[in-house]
């Protein structure tokens, strides 16, 4: 495995305890509007239901966060991710709402791990396009397509690009982040407009709509077209 990939996972096992807090804007924000966070977390909150439904699928999952939100409509959740403390904190989610019997926890990479084609009718991708360079993001969206169903719908939420953010970050490059106890890692992070995600649909023929953007986060929804 490349040295950046294991520092992008190292840094995400470690923080997985932390990691929420980012959904308030705290941990590594880069817009210093807490309200800001916590008004986008509602808005998308709020669209999640209308996508999300069956047999899903939660593809790099964290911590499970958005997990709340849609799990009602789903008959299956599967939850995959690399790290073992992040799914840890799945597995606690998960509980607390008492949908263990339904939750599915993988803890594998999803470039790696066997997961079975025409399976899901949803999938969620929440901040993983962003650590992902052009080709990788091209093999993505190629085992995304396989494994939904025909028809299958996914949800994109990842971070905007704007003008504010401008001021305090590139938008593609390695960013030096650190975990509360001052602990440092280097990770490759990238940011979206609207027009990104046209782009995406174009070249990988997807029927896309974004959904909301705003200061901190964008969310798009669609499905494969010819699926």
């Amino acid at each position: 495995m490349p040295e950046q990939k294991q520092g992008l996972y190292r840094y995400y096992d470690e923080r997985a305890e932390e990691y929420d807090e980012f959904y308030s804007g705290g941990g590594p924000a880069s817009i210093r509007d807490p309200e800001a966070y916590r008004e986008e977390v509602r808005q998308i909150a709020a669209l999640l239901p209308d996508y999300i439904a069956g047999k899903h699928i939660d593809l790099a999952c964290g911590t499970g966060f958005w997990i709340p939100y849609y799990h009602e409509k789903c008959s299956q959740i599967t939850l995959i991710d690399q790290s073992e403390q992040m799914l840890r904190q799945c597995s606690l989610r998960a509980e607390r709402l008492g949908i263990s019997h339904k939750t599915l926890i993988i803890r594998g990479d999803v470039f790696a791990h066997p997961l079975l084609n025409n399976r899901y009718d949803s999938a969620l991708i929440g901040f993983l396009n962003s650590h992902l360079n052009d080709a990788e993001e091209n093999r993505f969206l190629k085992i995304l397509r396989e494994i939904l169903r025909p028809n299958g719908r996914f949800v994109i939420i990842d971070s905007v690009w704007t003008d504010e953010r401008g001021a305090v970050r590139s938008r593609d490059s390695l960013q030096k982040r650190h975990l509360n106890d001052g602990r440092e890692y280097e990770i490759y992070k990238r940011y979206f407009t609207k027009k990104d995600f046209e782009d995406m649909a174009k070249e990988h023929e997807m029927n896309l709509t974004v959904v909301q953007e705003g200061r901190v986060f964008i969310t798009a929804t669609g499905t494969f077209a010819c699926s």
